[in-house]
This record gives C-alpha cells, structure tokens and sequence, in this order.
C-alpha cells in the first residue's frame, strides 16, 4: 500500500488522471460536474429495502488545503476500491463563518455575519457493504475514521444507524433505524460540524458523458446507478 506523499506524486505526474479527478482547478470535476439528487435518495432506499449496511465517510478536515482534500479523499477511495468496495461520491454543502473570536475558534453559524460566510463544498462516499461480514465493515469503516483524523462516521450497523466514534468504535448520535436523506443531513450538521451548521446533501456526483464517462466512473472505482 502506498502511503499518502507517494501516492500525491504519482498522481503529479499523470496529467490526464489528475484532470479527470480533481476539483482543483474549475471548481468541480472535469468527468463529474453533475449532481444528482434524486439518485442519491434512491440509492437509500435500495440500501433500506436490502437491509444492508453501509457508511458515509470522508478525509476531508478543515485544518488541509482545498488540494490536499482532494488528494486525501483520492487516497481514502483507492483503501476502499482495493478491498473491492466500490463508492458512490456523495457532494454535500454548508457554509463557513470566516471570523473568528478573541480565543481563535470560529464563530457559530447563528451569530455569524451573512457576508462573513462562505460556502464551502465537502465530498464523501457512501460505501454499501459487500463481501465481508459486518464486523469486517465496521471496524474497516472505523480504523480508517480514525485514520483520517474523523470527528465520526455515520453508519448503519448491527440494525443501529447513528454516528459512530472512530476511535471508540462506540454510537454517539442515534438516529434509529429509516433511513430517510433530511435525518443523515441533520445529524452531520449537529454532530459532526460541531458548529450546528446546516449541512445539506445536494446529491451524487455523476459523469459528464454517457458513454466516456461512465467509463471512467468504472475505471476509478465508483459505482453507477
């Protein structure tokens, strides 16, 4: 496995993959500018009707660049493809105070000026488990929470979905067991911003073209429905 530095080089070094995989230069990705809602509710709901588990995790953290959390999100997809996981890239949204208090710790969102915020666009993956048991998942979906240095990872596990401590493994914020779009959003904004930011999921990032894109969605380890 390669470590994270290495990995950032070799991507360097490969214009053509790096294009098609970042959201660096143009603001989104040149393969996966289109957003989908509706299939993300979708996607939910089949997960629902099957009873399955699965997680929604990111690198992302505020303290990294816009570049290294796409490289970070970029290495933490490649740890899941290579034990044959395929994600669904999620884009999600909230905004940003930019002021901080007297002590440095940012200001909430409630008592934030409206032209002091900033929107902010955070990625993640939503990761269905498959050919492995749930105590496998789980504790994969937890040492890499805690890899990337993640306040929690929401989870469906064991008929309990909530938002899980990655390095305690133990739930914090329940949420029962319906899965519905509007509870996943609420609790990141409650419990994972910290801020109680409003979060909301805008929906599955998906290619550009038909038949190039769908192409590169499957060469990059993503799922399409």
């Amino acid at each position: 496995m390669k470590n994270y530095k290495n990995l950032v080089n070799d991507i360097e070094k490969n214009d053509l993959l790096f294009e098609l995989r970042d959201e660096i230069t143009i603001g989104k990705d040149v393969a996966f500018h289109m957003i989908n809602e509706a299939g993300l509710s979708r996607l939910l709901q089949r997960i629902a009707q099957d009873n399955n588990d699965f997680a929604i995790i990111t690198a992302y953290r505020f303290d990294y660049t816009k570049k290294d959390n796409v490289l970070r999100n970029r290495h933490l997809r490649g740890m899941l493809n290579d034990r044959n996981l395929g994600v669904y890239p999620v884009v999600g949204h909230w905004q940003e105070c930019q002021l901080k208090d007297d002590e440095g710790n940012p200001i909430p969102y409630n008592k934030c000026p409206k032209d002091q915020l900033e929107d902010v666009v955070e990625r993640s993956y939503v990761v269905v488990r498959s050919g492995m048991s749930p105590e496998e998942f789980f504790n994969l979906m937890m040492k890499l929470g805690s890899e990337y240095d993640q306040d929690g990872v929401l989870m469906r596990f064991n008929d309990e979905m909530g938002i899980f401590n990655p390095r305690s493994g133990k739930i914090e914020f329940k949420l029962g067991n319906e899965i519905v779009l509007g509870k996943i959003a609420q609790a990141y904004s409650q419990y994972i911003k910290k801020l109680n930011v409003p979060f909301v999921f805008e929906g599955l990032e998906i290619p550009n073209g038909p038949a190039q894109g769908k192409k590169a969605f499957y060469e990059m380890g993503f799922r399409w429905i």
